[in-house]
């Protein structure tokens, strides 16, 4: 007998078991062993005819690391079988309790199953024709997005194009805009280093809690230690004799971190030297 063979009649073994464990599941407690054995019967029969008819695919012997793998389940297996029987055994009674009590709810659960059958037969008719009653709409609807966009095909293209054209003609202004900036940043950082130590000498000569502290732009400075408000007020007050000018009162509220204060000084120290 060769492999296809064997494989075949594995697979009809496992499915007629499955099958057969389906159907006990379902049979009513007051059927008997001549029932359960032709219901046996009729699985074993609809297992060869699947595998005949092709709905059971057999898979081919498994190799390599495969068979491996199933060779060391298949030991594992073995190897904790009376360990799972002596489990069995032990949980059986408990098992028969459930199963006689929960018999009552099993069988209501079956019977409204049954009795919802013509609802849910019902039902899947009434999809089955709507959709087919919307069948040529939605042909339709596919055939008319399908022309609107092959019409818009052209228009498409244009724009494409348009788009390609003003790209390539705002490229010398967008690269000049580009250096324009990456000049501006290269003059202004110098500045803005400068103003940033003042900043932090300004923090050390008047928050001895923060002396030494090297604070990041984003820290917020109402949550550094003992910045309160009139740290702050001595804090700008310096800064402003250092650096030459002023912040209006009104513009002290949007200066929450310590990078807000640092530009807010570069913004004034270079208008000062604008005009």
């Amino acid at each position: 007998m060769d492999e296809q063979n064997v494989n075949e009649e594995v697979v009809v073994e496992e499915t007629a078991e499955q099958a057969v464990v389906e159907q006990v599941a379902e049979q009513p407690e007051d059927e008997g062993i001549p029932s359960g054995i032709e219901r046996m019967e009729e699985a074993i029969e609809a297992a060869v005819e699947a595998v005949e008819s092709g709905a059971v695919v057999v898979e081919p012997e498994p190799t390599g690391v495969k068979a491996e793998v199933l060779q060391r389940l298949e030991e594992v297996a073995e190897k904790t079988a009376p360990l799972r029987e002596e489990l069995m055994e032990r949980t059986a009674p408990a098992r028969e309790a459930f199963m006689e009590k929960t018999a009552p709810v099993r069988a209501e659960i079956r019977e409204r199953w049954d009795e919802a059958a013509p609802v849910r037969e019902e039902l899947k008719e009434r999809l089955e024709e709507a959709y087919e009653r919307t069948a040529p709409a939605r042909e339709e609807l596919r055939e008319r997005v399908q022309e609107a966009y092959e019409k818009s095909e052209p228009m498409r293209e244009e724009l494409r194009e348009k788009f390609q054209e003003a790209v390539e003609k705002t490229a010398p202004a967008r690269e000049a805009l580009m250096e324009r900036v990456s000049e501006a940043k290269d003059k202004v950082e110098p500045l803005r280093a400068k103003v940033s130590e003042a900043v932090h000498e300004a923090i050390d000569n008047n928050i001895p809690e923060l002396l030494g502290r090297r604070l990041k732009d984003e820290d917020v400075l109402s949550e550094q230690g003992e910045v309160d408000s009139l740290g702050f007020i001595m804090v700008l007050t310096e800064l402003e004799d250092k650096l030459g000018v002023t912040i209006p009162d009104e513009e002290w509220d949007g200066m929450r971190t310590f990078g807000d204060l640092v530009n807010k000084f570069v913004s004034k120290i270079k208008g000062e030297k604008a005009e």
